[in-house]
């Protein structure tokens, strides 16, 4: 196993145990957030992230999960 392989299986465990409190599109997007602001070296916004993941075009998508979430309401605390 490279150690590309061995850390994207270790971030993909990381990323799963958070699976719980998200709807699997949130989740999906959560994933791809988090991702991107781990490799992003510059500012950490959406359009950074975006970038830093080559989803320009996913840019709405990813402002609205970074502003409203899209987790499950059960499964979270309240406040």
């Amino acid at each position: 196993m490279t150690h590309a392989t061995l850390l994207w299986s270790l971030w993909q465990a990381l990323l799963q145990r958070f699976a719980w409190g998200f709807s699997r599109p949130g989740f999906h997007r959560f994933a791809e957030w988090i991702t991107a602001m781990a490799i992003n070296v510059e500012e950490h916004t959406v359009t950074q992230s975006v970038l830093a993941v080559e989803r320009p075009f996913d840019w709405k998508a990813m402002e609205s999960f970074a502003e409203y979430g899209a987790g499950t309401p059960t499964a979270l605390p309240a406040a």
